[in-house]
């Protein structure tokens, strides 16, 4: 075999030095096959793209958003140092041929004056929208739970509202001698218009006409449009042998006027009033117990008649447990979601 290899190698350098022409043919036959290789390189690879390209194609749209019926979807916040972060949860049926890999999620929050079905375009607002998608695994005809990892609406305002069933606010609502833990559990307070609630304080009362209320950190305060009047609702601990028309003139304010110191009802709830005078404003106190703690009301005005009177007297009125449909979800924001991109497993995708 070996003697066979060198007899050929010598008759080729022979040719080579002999027969200049040898050489060039030589080249010509090892030209052809490089390219006729390289052309199968190109083909293959082609080939290969073609069909990478068609999988992907396959696995996107060989499951349609209409083959998925979604059931229980909710939206809920988690954890977030500036609490805007929310997951999309719920059910999902996979009523096609092919198994689901890969689901995208775009999700609109919405701020509506009315909720109803009718008016639901024209009454709403886009306040928040955010995409994500999960990696799960429903094999056709079946179904899987599903959640998304965090959505960000970075331009949603306060006060939040209702999501679902999940009403709170990024807000806090404390007043002076509150604990620590019952400052945490104020967080939860909301302004809707001219009333404000807290689902977990459960309570809620409405401004006079013409407020706007605004939930700070320590109190819910208002102001009318002319800005001659205000209110502040505090919410105190005061001792359960001490009289409400007592704690009235225990000195928390100065100036109050001993002779309109009285023991009233308010909507029900053992309640106390009483007038003040500064040197610009007139305060009008009321002190209201609602289970183990006060609620402190102060209406003040840059003037006294008995028409304010009587509008400060109205507002404290509809003070008033909330209702359980009032406490689980009121009227106000509403969230869409909608499928933006769905992969079928099997195709070779990935």
């Amino acid at each position: 075999m070996a003697i066979g290899t060198a007899i050929v190698v010598a008759a080729l350098i022979f040719l080579l030095v002999v027969r200049p022409g040898f050489a060039l043919g030589l080249l010509i036959v090892a030209g052809g096959c490089v390219a006729a290789f390289i052309g199968v390189v190109e083909n293959q690879t082609v080939k290969r793209v073609k069909e990478s390209e068609e999988a992907k194609r396959m696995a996107l749209t060989a499951i349609r958003p209409a083959d998925l019926s979604l059931s229980d979807v909710t939206l809920r916040r988690t954890i977030s140092l500036d609490g805007r972060a929310f997951t999309l949860k719920g059910t999902v049926t996979n009523n096609s041929e092919f198994p689901v890999k890969y689901i995208a999620f775009e999700v609109t929050i919405r701020d509506c004056r009315d909720l109803s079905v009718d008016a639901v375009s024209e009454n709403c607002r886009t306040v928040g929208q955010d995409s994500n998608a999960i990696t799960t695994k429903v094999p056709a005809g079946q179904t899987r739970e599903f959640e998304t990892t965090a959505l960000t609406f970075k331009d949603l305002p306060d006060p939040w509202r209702c999501l679902d069933n999940a009403p709170f606010t990024k807000r806090q609502f404390t007043g002076q001698g509150s604990s620590e833990s019952d400052k945490q559990a104020y967080s939860e307070g909301f302004v809707q218009g001219r009333r404000f609630l807290h689902p977990m304080l459960g309570f809620t009362f409405l401004a006079p006409e013409g407020f706007a209320l605004y939930n700070t950190t320590d109190a819910v305060r208002g102001v009318n449009d002319g800005r001659d009047q205000a209110l502040q609702l505090e919410v105190v601990s005061v001792p359960a042998e001490q009289t409400l028309a007592e704690y009235l003139n225990s000195g928390w304010i100065q100036n109050i006027d001993p002779k309109t110191v009285e023991e009233v009802i308010v909507n029900g709830l053992p309640a106390a009033t009483a007038t003040a005078k500064g040197d610009q404003w007139v305060f009008r106190l009321y002190a209201v117990r609602f289970g183990s703690d006060v609620y402190r009301f102060i209406y003040s005005s840059k003037g006294t008649a008995p028409e304010i009177d009587r509008t400060f007297r109205e507002s404290v009125s509809t003070f008033r447990r909330m209702t359980l449909a009032e406490a689980e979800c009121p009227k106000g924001r509403s969230f869409a979601w909608k499928i933006t991109e769905i992969q079928a497993a099997g195709f070779g995708y990935y």
